[in-house]
């Protein structure tokens, strides 16, 4: 509710369920994929219910969840590549989007509130194609 009613302020619901389903469904090798669907589709169901927010924060970076960027699994060039597929996902789901520091980049460490983020990383090409995907996705959005 607004604050003039009492409330808060809050006018955003974090979608925890898309969330959930969400990385459960990019773990898995693309190949396996097709027997999920239902996991990657559901959250449409109550897409519209509340204003909805999608997270992607630090609560999954953290005590070893692993990097978005280690979440998916294969090789490199296929981590790099459902990373990507990740956020376009997000970005063509219903609800405000919500990257976590690091993610627009694919920060290959857990997030440590002792240490800074691995800038160096953007000079890399396959972290750049991260951030020219989330540029374009967000030049969209």
């Amino acid at each position: 509710k607004p604050t003039y009613m009492g409330g808060l302020g809050f006018g955003m619901k974090w979608m925890m369920g898309w969330m959930h389903d969400t990385l459960e469904y990019f773990k898995n090798d693309p190949i396996h994929r097709k027997h999920h669907q239902n996991t990657i589709t559901f959250s449409t169901t109550y897409a519209f219910t509340e204003n909805f927010m999608l997270p992607l924060s630090h609560d999954e970076v953290v005590y070893g969840k692993q990097s978005m960027i280690n979440k998916m699994p294969g090789d490199d060039w296929n981590k790099f590549a459902n990373l990507r597929s990740l956020y376009s996902y997000m970005y063509a789901h219903p609800g405000t989007k919500l990257l976590f520091m690091g993610a627009e980049f694919a920060q290959r460490e857990e997030w440590g509130h002792d240490s800074s983020l691995d800038w160096h990383l953007t000079n890399e090409a396959p972290h750049q194609q991260v951030q020219e995907t989330l540029k374009a996705l967000n030049e969209i959005y």
